[in-house]
């Protein structure tokens, strides 16, 4: 799990001020993303457990109590999506990744958006052009 401020994906011409991405590697090597649009609104304490443990040096590894967080809370309600194949944001930004962008923003509050991007300022990946990549939707 990652996240991204500001989010890194377009919705309706949108762009969420902060998105999250579940990300799956297969034993063939094919890569799944599911991502999450996260948008201002009510605080979300699932969100705010992470922002706790969050480490001030990005990549460094931390012990979750309990060994277990949350993170359906950061589902939203449906789990209706749109798909295309595109390339994984962060390096070796690796292509043939299968995304999966929720459209159903889920809300954290702007306290939290503001102390995200004071712990990791823009750690975005520009957006990209779709290159005629069909975007199909479920």
């Amino acid at each position: 799990m990652s996240f991204s401020s500001p989010g890194e994906h377009l919705l309706k011409g949108v762009r969420f001020p902060l998105e999250c991405h579940f990300v799956h590697h297969l034993d063939d090597g094919e890569i799944a993303v599911i991502g999450v649009l996260m948008k201002e609104g009510r605080r979300n304490e699932a969100f705010e457990q992470i922002l706790r443990l969050a480490p001030e040096v990005p990549g460094k590894a931390v012990e979750i109590p309990g060994g277990y967080l949350p993170v359906k809370d950061l589902l939203p309600g449906t789990l209706h999506y749109i798909r295309y194949s595109g390339s994984l944001t962060t390096p070796p930004c690796s292509e043939a990744v299968n995304w999966m962008i929720l459209v159903e923003p889920v809300e954290i509050s702007a306290d939290q958006i503001a102390r995200f991007a004071a712990l990791y300022p823009y750690n975005a990946r520009p957006l990209q052009l779709s290159h005629h990549r069909p975007i199909l939707e479920n």
